[in-house]
């Protein structure tokens, strides 16, 4: 199962655990969106952001993969289940 978890705030950490966890047993990613675009955790999933949050914020893409509207739209389309935290 392709799992992927919408994390909208900098410090939530319970949803970087369970997607984590999920990991073991399912392909798991992480797409940071509105604030969570702070996040600077070291992680071995992919971690995709959104281009527009970051540029509102004035960030850098770092090690994190920007994403337009409609290449968001087709992250979520590829996967199965969507989580938001």
């Amino acid at each position: 199962m392709r799992i992927l978890h919408l994390i909208r705030h900098p410090g939530e950490e319970i949803g970087w655990e369970v997607a984590e966890a999920q990991a073991v047993r399912h392909e798991v990613a992480v797409l940071l969106l509105q604030d969570g675009v702070l996040c600077r955790r070291q992680t071995a999933l992919p971690v995709y952001v959104s281009a527009l949050d970051l540029e509102a914020r004035g960030l850098p893409a770092d090690r994190m993969k920007p994403l337009t509207d409609a290449e968001i739209v087709e992250v979520l389309a590829a996967h199965d289940r969507l989580v938001t935290w």
